[in-house]
């Protein structure tokens, strides 16, 4: 093994001290880096999911076992490379997921909507009672409001 190393890797023998740690820190940085890119994207993909999966009024159970299949069998006939293959292996799909996911989209459109809805000139409300199915009364809210760019 000394032999190996001393053959192949002669230029990090012959280097101090300082310009050891100094490659150290570097390949270390780098790792972290490219580590951290990684983990980045299959969020990104958990997020989507999730929204979607909420804006179509999906049970949060089918993105770990419908999307993630469908996912695996498009990328695979479509010849995508290994890394994105991997990084929309690695979503985290699960019911327990998608649920906390679109709890957080949730807050986060509760939050703009608030802050445009105090920083508005008008606004008007409309409420509406229906019943349900099982004649559960059931109060919906509708606000209108107009923003100083009359958006």
């Amino acid at each position: 093994m000394k032999k190996h190393f001393a053959k192949y890797y002669s230029e990090i023998i012959l280097k101090t001290p300082q310009e050891k740690e100094t490659l150290y820190k570097s390949l270390a940085k780098f790792f972290l880096l490219s580590q951290a890119a990684m983990s980045l994207h299959p969020k990104k993909i958990s997020f989507a999911v999730s929204f979607t999966l909420a804006k179509s009024l999906k049970s949060f159970s089918d993105g770990e076992n419908i999307i993630k299949k469908c996912f695996d069998h498009i990328l695979k006939f479509a010849n995508v490379n290994q890394k994105t293959r991997k990084a929309v292996k690695n979503a985290a799909l699960s019911h327990q997921t998608v649920s906390r996911h679109t709890s957080e989209l949730g807050k986060v459109a509760h939050g703009i909507l608030k802050k445009q809805l105090q920083d508005c000139q008008f606004f008007s409300l409309a409420f509406d009672e229906a019943t349900n199915v099982n004649d559960l009364a059931q109060l919906s809210i509708f606000v209108r409001f107009t923003t100083d760019e009359m958006q």
